[in-house]
């Protein structure tokens, strides 16, 4: 299980969209629950990249290019078989992804 924070109040956020990427799969869609945790099962092992997005429109992730100028927002995360992970992963608010979401046309 992990659980997200506000880099500001370091408080639980409300359901925001938590994405996994990697590995030979789609990119995975979670969602919070009440507490602020979410989890993925089942997971191949490797390389991953782990986001938390407040209000970007469903799919936005998909996008290769809305992914590149997020470079370095997201957790990365290596799993190996049979390993079971906590993080805690920062929420990329709305108001921070704006620009990317205009420059993309998403907005």
């Amino acid at each position: 299980m992990s659980r997200a924070t506000d880099e500001k109040s370091k408080s639980a956020v409300p359901k925001p969209q938590v994405v996994l990427i990697g590995g030979a799969m789609p990119a995975r869609l979670g969602t919070f629950d009440q507490t602020g945790t979410f989890a993925f099962q089942g997971l191949e092992p490797g390389l991953y990249s782990l986001y938390a997005f407040e209000g970007v429109p469903d799919g936005a992730w998909e996008d290769s290019d809305f992914l590149k100028e997020l470079l370095g927002a997201g957790m990365e995360i290596h799993l190996a078989e049979g390993e079971v992970k906590s993080v805690d992963v920062s929420v990329i608010s709305k108001s921070d992804v704006a620009p990317t979401l205009k420059k993309s046309g998403m907005e």
